[in-house]
């Protein structure tokens, strides 16, 4: 359902998260349109990055690295 909702306040820590199959060609895209991109602490067997979706959620970006 979609709806307004005057009181939303995007999510800054509980957040989707994709697998991706190349993280840092994903994320130069990503910065090349425009949009920002954050590293974020090290998480061990992957490469990640967060983005934020257009209404400001947090999206986490996940390429295993084995």
């Amino acid at each position: 359902h979609l709806g307004v909702d005057p009181t939303f306040r995007p999510a800054t820590k509980a957040h989707p998260a994709f697998l991706v199959d190349d993280v840092a060609a994903l994320a130069r895209a990503i910065a090349g349109a425009g949009h920002r991109v954050v590293d974020d602490e090290p998480l061990e067997g992957y490469a990640r990055v967060y983005v934020e979706d257009p209404f400001g959620n947090r999206i986490e970006l996940l390429e295993p690295l084995f």
